[in-house]
């Protein structure tokens, strides 16, 4: 019995040891990684269970959408036109507000977008309205910025801010920062307008303006619907903290290079740079699946799987 038992634990022990090993970091850069990571980055957030501060943007009630928009429409037509004055303006107002309204609240099932809907979308028009339906514009169904859920940090006074649009806009698009406490926008501009769906940047270099460090500032991205109606933008938003690498972070970033980089970068909890690092080289090698792959699993431990 004894000598059965001691040979079943030499076959256990070369058993284990043929198993294959899970990978891990070799060298310098096994310091700076938990145990484990050698191939993907894994982003570890530096404040677990924080509260959620990212926002994102979409048509996410399509089937009230239709009597929702008619309804704003009526409020938004009837307060335009008494504001102007008199009954014959009251009545333009009325009736450019419901033109906006239905035509915001069209949405298409699956697609979000407001447009050619059929003869029914177009009956409607013209009987609220009276004259032929004009051609409507997609809105698009989806809008993120991409970045954590709750505070995201970089380690650049510079960082490149990116975010996601399911759809062409032909329209404007804004892009505004604000510091935190602060009344008035660190920066606003209009971005060009998107050509199609993806992921689009914004770099902080472009605008001459740098983070001060320890500092929150939050950012926004809006499809602007309507000029003269804010609260109706499709908008996204996020918050980043810039702080400079502590000790041990400048010292595994020192000798690291290529894909140490968005590793180190995502262990130490600095999403701005590792997804700004690897979409930089996504540009470079753009067929590099591998990579792509890395971006779309960074993207979904943040909770952004459909932000492709």
């Amino acid at each position: 019995m004894h000598k059965k038992n001691h040979g079943a634990m030499i076959l256990s022990a070369l058993s284990l040891a043929l198993l294959p090993m899970a990978p891990h970091a070799a060298g310098p850069e096994a310091a700076c990684l938990p145990p484990g990571i050698a191939d993907a980055p894994v982003y570890r957030p530096p404040e677990e269970n924080g509260p959620v501060r990212r926002r994102e943007g979409g048509l996410a009630d399509e089937g009230a959408s239709v009597s929702r928009g008619v309804s704003r429409g009526v409020s938004r037509g009837v307060s335009r036109g008494a504001g102007q004055g008199g009954d014959e303006k009251a009545a333009w107002g009325l009736a450019e507000g419901l033109r906006q309204g239905i035509t915001e609240g069209l949405a298409d099932a699956d697609e979000g977008s407001i447009g050619q809907q059929g003869a029914g979308s177009d009956d409607l028009l013209t009987e609220l309205l009276g004259g032929t339906a004009e051609e409507y514009i997609h809105v698009p169904a989806r809008l993120a910025p991409l970045a954590p859920k709750g505070v995201g940090y970089t380690a650049s006074p510079q960082p490149v801010f990116y975010w996601y649009i399911s759809g062409p806009w032909p329209e404007t698009v804004r892009f505004t920062l604000m510091r935190q406490g602060g009344y008035k926008p660190e920066l606003e501009v209009e971005l060009p307008p998107p050509s199609s769906g993806g992921i689009y940047a914004v770099p902080l270099k472009k605008y001459g303006l740098r983070l001060a460090p320890g500092t929150e500032y939050e950012w926004f991205i809006a499809v602007v619907l309507d000029p003269n109606e804010p609260s109706g933008d499709l908008v996204g938003s996020a918050v980043l903290r810039y702080r400079e690498p502590d000790t041990k972070t400048a010292a595994c970033l020192a000798g690291a290079t290529g894909d140490q980089r968005i590793r180190i970068h995502a262990a130490h909890g600095l999403w701005y740079d590792t997804f700004h690092l690897l979409s930089e080289r996504i540009g470079k090698e753009s067929g590099n699946r591998e990579l792509k792959r890395w971006r779309a699993d960074l993207l979904r431990q943040v909770g952004l799987p459909r932000a492709m």
